[in-house]
C-alpha cells in the first residue's frame, strides 16, 4: 500500500499545542482523522500503548568534502563502537544521499572534528567520529535538527520534540 499525503496535509510548521497533532487512527472500522488529544478515546481496557521516548537530536550538520563540495551529514544512530550510521547529502536539495562518496572518504565538519567514512550499508555509512566529548553533546552545540524540503523555515529543536522525549536518539 502507498501512501499519498495531499501537499495542503504537510506539516510545514510545528503545531501550536503538542496535543493538536495529527493522529491518524487504523482500527477494524477503517481509517479515522483525529487529534493527539483525543487518543483516550481510541483505547479499551487492556489495550497496550507503545510510546517512543526518544528525543530528536540535532542531527543535521554542515559538511565539506576534500574536494571542497559542501555537504550534510545526518547523524542516525550510535552504535556499540563509538562509531555512527550517518547519511551524507548535498547541501542544496538535500532529498536524496550523495551518490559518489567513497570509503576512507573524511568530511570536514564545525571546529575541526573530522567524519570518515568507513563502510556503506545501502545510502547509509558507518563513521568513525572523533570528538572530545562525545558526539551527542557536538550536535547540541553544532547540529539542528533534520528537516524535509517542505519545511520552510527552521524552527528550534523543541519544536520537533514529543511530549514523551526523554532519551536522545
Amino acid at each position: 500500500m502507498i501512501f499519498d499525503l495531499p501537499s495542503e496535509l504537510e506539516a510545514s510548521a510545528p503545531p501550536p499545542q503538542r496535543d493538536e497533532v495529527r493522529l491518524l487512527v487504523a482500527g477494524s472500522d477503517g481509517v479515522q482523522h483525529a487529534r493527539f488529544a483525543e487518543l483516550a478515546r481510541f483505547l479499551s481496557p487492556g489495550d497496550l500503548v507503545v510510546v517512543n521516548t526518544s528525543a530528536t537530536l540535532a542531527a543535521a550538520v554542515d559538511g565539506r568534502r576534500p574536494d571542497g563540495r559542501a555537504v550534510i551529514m545526518h547523524f542516525s544512530t550510535a552504535l556499540d563502537d563509538e562509531a555512527w550510521l550517518v547519511e551524507v547529502r548535498p547541501s542544496v536539495d538535500a532529498s536524496a544521499p550523495v551518490p559518489d562518496v567513497v570509503a576512507g572518504e573524511r568530511i570536514a565538519l564545525p571546529v575541526g572534528v573530522v567524519a570518515t567514512l568507513v563502510a556503506a550499508n545501502g545510502r547509509m555509512w558507518r563513521a568513525e567520529v572523533a570528538v572530545e566529548g562525545g558526539v551527542e553533546a557536538y550536535l547540541a552545540q553544532h547540529g539542528r535538527p533534520i528537516t524535509y524540503s517542505y519545511v520552510r523555515d527552521r524552527w528550534p529543536l523543541s519544536a520537533y520534540q514529543t511530549v514523551f522525549a526523554h532519551h536522545p536518539g
